[in-house]
């Protein structure tokens, strides 16, 4: 399998980048696309690097906030035939408070509307493509995560904190195990990997892609996640996004050269 980041918060050489994640993955005969970053970045350096966005079979959401999905019509503009799938749950209102205070953060008014026909909601455990499967969140698991008070779904008139039930985990078997894609990790990176251990049992899972959403982690917290990646036979992880970079340097004394550091143009690849 081979995974090419066509953005991501790092710049590769002559590439544009952007906070946001968008990543092409070839697998067998398909063609993956997971997410889409804020804006035309990732179809920029896709035309940079002699990527077709138009030869794609098959897309994914990982989850419906702003920097993944915003670039979402500019896919569509190049490609005709590909579904993209999604958790239902990403229809709702999701919103967030930063520097510049409170404001919307979920995917672009009208766009669910606009490429309808091009949709396909999922609401369960599903394989997508043969040893392709998207594995949403375990709400039994989600209680002991500690949720961001600043991201948060709008319910009626009110605001409550976002419980991540639009996230979902990209998961693809290869023969020697799994290879989990998640792009922020907003459940927790553990959890993540407990619940496709347990969606799909027997099956050691080898790899790890994504933002781990750690930055704001302790130092202890850090390391005990890497150690327990290593126990359970995690052998490579590569990660940037929302991970940090004081995080990734923390989690590097772990994994060692079991961890890459991702950016835009970066070519993963994996057996």
């Amino acid at each position: 399998m081979k995974v090419t980041v066509l953005t991501d918060n790092i710049a590769g050489d002559k590439l544009l980048c952007e906070w946001g994640l968008s990543l092409y993955i070839e697998h067998q005969d398909h063609k993956i696309l997971l997410d889409f970053g804020m804006t035309d970045v990732f179809a920029k350096n896709a035309a940079l690097l002699g990527i077709d966005l138009g030869a794609v079979d098959t897309a994914v959401l990982s989850h419906a906030h702003l920097d993944h999905s915003d670039g979402m019509p500019y896919f569509f503009a190049q490609n005709d035939k590909a579904p993209l799938y999604m958790q239902d749950t990403a229809k709702l209102k999701y919103y967030g408070i930063n520097m510049n205070g409170f404001g919307y953060g979920g995917i672009k008014p009208g766009l669910l509307e606009e490429f309808q026909d091009r949709i396909r909601y999922v609401s369960e455990d599903t394989e997508i493509l043969p040893d392709v499967w998207l594995i949403r969140h375990n709400q039994a698991y989600m209680k002991d995560v500690n949720l961001d008070e600043k991201l948060l779904i709008q319910e009626g008139d009110h605001y409550i904190r976002d419980t991540f039930k639009h996230e979902q985990s990209l998961v693809i078997e290869l023969p020697r195990g799994l290879v989990i894609f998640n792009s922020c990790s907003h459940g927790g990176p553990l959890n993540i990997l407990q619940e496709v251990r347990d969606a799909l049992p027997g099956r050691p899972v080898i790899g790890y892609m994504g933002g781990l959403h750690i930055y704001d982690w302790t130092e202890d917290r850090i390391v005990e996640l890497g150690e327990t990646f290593r126990e359970a036979g995690v052998e490579r992880i590569c990660t940037g996004h929302c991970t940090g970079p004081d995080a990734f340097r923390t989690l590097n004394t772990v994994m060692g050269n079991g961890l890459e550091l991702s950016r835009t143009g970066l070519v993963w690849e994996i057996e």
